[in-house]
């Protein structure tokens, strides 16, 4: 099953280094600019939700 060796080898490290960086953005807020910090969020947003889309949308595919 390729779903399982997909989501092991690079959804779950790209997902979780994506939460870990919006948890270390969030924790640093009051210590840089708040344009930054919005940018830096809606990037990380925008990337973890490709992300899993795509895991669905190859789920999907497979079963087909």
């Amino acid at each position: 099953m390729v779903t399982k060796e997909l989501a092991m080898l690079v959804f779950i490290p790209f997902t979780f280094a994506s939460i870990l960086l919006a948890c270390v953005m969030l924790a640093m807020r009051s210590l840089i600019s708040t344009s930054f910090y919005e940018m830096t969020a809606i990037g990380i947003s925008i990337f973890l939700l490709l992300f899993i889309g795509s895991f669905f949308i190859i789920r999907r595919v497979e079963v087909i």
